[in-house]
This record gives C-alpha cells, structure tokens and sequence, in this order.
C-alpha cells in the first residue's frame, strides 16, 4: 500500500488565507449592501473566494476548476447587473480576476500536485486522478481571459 507524506504546504496556506480573507471581506460588505437594498453580487463573490482560500489551504486538487466555475458565473451575473460599463464591471470583478490569475500561477499547480494528502489519502489520490483535474488549468485560465477582456480590467478601457 502506498503511504502518503504528512505536512502541509507553507506557500498554499498563506495563499489560501490571503484568498479567504479576501473573502472574508467583500462577503461582510456585501451583507452590508444588501441590508442597505443593494445587490447580493458581493455575498456571492466574497463566498466564492472563502471558498477557494479554504479549499487552496487544504490543498484541494480541484480548486482551480471550481474557481473557474465561480469566475465565469461572477462574470455573467456582474455583466447581468451594470450592464457592458468597463469601470462598473471592473469594480466588481478585480479582486476575482486577480484571484484566478493567482491560481494561474504554476508554483501553485506544482505545489497542489506535490502537496501531501495527510488524512484523506484515498480522496486525495482520487482527485488527482480525476480529468476534470488537467483541465482546470485552461478553463481557468479562460474565465480570467474572458473577464479581462469583457470588463476591460487593466487595459485602461473606459
């Protein structure tokens, strides 16, 4: 039987915790917003980055795919609300945008595939078993991709 290593990725759980709190963030002034009657688009993008934080600390194989799902949804609900306005799209989908091409990153990539899986080896290996797993990295890449060119975010559009 295969034993897997015990220890944590350092570089996965700072990055982890730095998206979560982010999230953290943008999910307490969303609930402000909505209690004012504005929008639960900042709920849901401050859940959506807890989420992958949480998910990218524990190492979690499929959290680029998840995010890229996330991404594209935040995409569409945000160009739902305000419409094709570059600055107004940018405001909501900057520190998401970022988030993902954090994730981009290939020490991240290299660090979840050699990161130990401590308790839950079966799921672990599972996971990296799983297809959805090699195709993360460019449906990510396209939500990031699509974002950037529909928000206009960093290009100076606007």
């Amino acid at each position: 039987m295969h034993a897997c290593p015990r220890g944590r990725n350092v570089r996965l759980i700072a990055l982890g915790a730095a998206l979560a709190s982010s999230g953290a963030i943008l999910f307490g002034r969303g609930v402000s917003l909505v209690a004012a009657g504005g929008s639960w688009y900042y709920v849901f993008a401050g859940a959506g980055l807890m989420a992958a934080g949480l998910s990218l600390a524990t190492a979690r194989i499929w959290v680029r795919g998840g995010y890229a799902v996330f991404l594209f949804i935040a995409l569409q609900w945000a160009f739902a609300e305000v419409g094709s306005s570059p600055g107004l799209l940018e405001a909501r989908m900057i520190v998401a945008v970022a988030a993902g091409a954090v994730l981009l990153l290939p020490v991240v990539g290299r660090d979840l595939r050699a990161t130990p899986c401590g308790a839950s080896c079966l799921i672990a290996r599972a996971e990296r078993a799983n297809l959805w797993h090699e195709a993360a990295p460019a449906a990510l890449a396209a939500s990031v991709l699509l974002s950037v060119t529909v928000c206009g975010v960093g290009i100076g559009v606007g």
